[in-house]
């Protein structure tokens, strides 16, 4: 498939949102700057505002993946990458710290999918399995009726969780419902486009 530079340049904006994000989540960032001042406040603007390039990433996946048929090879790629690395990053660890690895560790980085160790790869392989069957339903579904189910996972899996707090077992922003929804935006997204070379073709 060919490149486009607009998606490409959105998955790069993406990309570098996110190494925000990881820098002041998990990176220490955030630890670096005292409570209450500005700079503290500032950077938790930042962060909030680049959690947006995960949903964004996630969209872009999701709108190039509903052209695709079910590959199970993407899968096992995906699986045997995420393995690499995590197996890498314990080695590493293990190497450059010294420190002593617990079992939980070991098991989790032998199975980082199914322990949710990266909890976005986790979700990300769930969505593979699952895009065969929203694939089959954003192309025969009537128009109307996505955008009505669409509408109703955000209500439930986004605006509910964010206006109430307590809600959000629902949904974190971390889970297959969410990324299932943003699979259906994608499908939204897709159909408006058709719609519109359609008319100026």
């Amino acid at each position: 498939m060919k490149r486009k530079a607009n998606y490409e340049l959105l998955r790069i904006i993406s990309m570098m949102m996110i190494v925000i994000l990881h820098y002041f989540s998990h990176g220490g960032g955030e630890l670096q700057i005292a409570n209450g001042t500005l700079g503290y406040y500032f950077a938790r603007i930042i962060t909030a505002t680049a959690q947006v390039g995960v949903n964004c990433f996630v969209l872009l996946s999701s709108y190039f993946l509903i052209e695709k048929s079910f590959s199970l090879s993407r899968v096992i790629n995906t699986v045997l990458s995420v393995f690499f690395y995590s197996v890498l990053c314990l080695g590493v660890y293990i190497l450059l710290s010294g420190d002593q690895v617990g079992i939980r560790e070991i098991v989790y980085s032998l199975f980082p999918i199914t322990s949710s160790q990266y909890w976005f790869m986790t979700q990300y392989v769930l969505l593979l399995f699952f895009s065969p069957l929203l694939n089959v339903a954003i192309a025969n579904m009537p128009e109307k009726t996505l955008y009505k189910i669409t509408i109703l996972f955000v209500i439930i899996f986004s605006l509910i969780p964010t206006i109430l707090p307590w809600a959000k077992s629902i949904s974190s922003g971390k889970n297959i419902a969410w990324f299932i929804t943003l699979y259906l935006i994608a499908g939204c997204l897709k159909k408006q486009k058709s719609k519109v070379l359609s008319i100026n073709p």
